[in-house]
């Protein structure tokens, strides 16, 4: 089995030699070409980028972490009010251990 080949074109397709066209053209036909059209980036915009990807990543893990521990303390709520002997202590305790600090 042909393994894939990944090329990186930082040009139209159009714009290539007569020859590389053909080539790729006959790679794809194989199924063994991914061809990738990265545009050139200048240093700003790939600064930009980065800081914007980076919120987005913050917010995520943010959110994703309040509805995380909002249904952690739900769950501990609902056994505490369960009167579980043993449990209810632990999770009152721990409970209080949080609402104070």
């Amino acid at each position: 089995m042909p393994q894939k080949v990944m090329i990186t074109i930082h040009c139209p397709r159009e714009d290539l030699p007569p020859e590389a066209q053909s080539t790729l053209s006959s790679m794809e036909k194989c199924g063994t070409l991914s061809t990738v059209i990265i545009p050139p980036l200048t240093t700003s915009q790939i600064f930009i980028r980065n800081f914007m990807i980076g919120i987005a990543r913050g917010l995520g893990f943010f959110i994703g972490g309040t509805v995380i521990i909002g249904m952690l303390a739900w769950t501990i709520q609902s056994i505490v009010s369960m009167n579980i002997p043993y449990l209810t202590e632990i999770f009152r305790q721990l409970l209080t251990f949080i609402k104070t600090t």
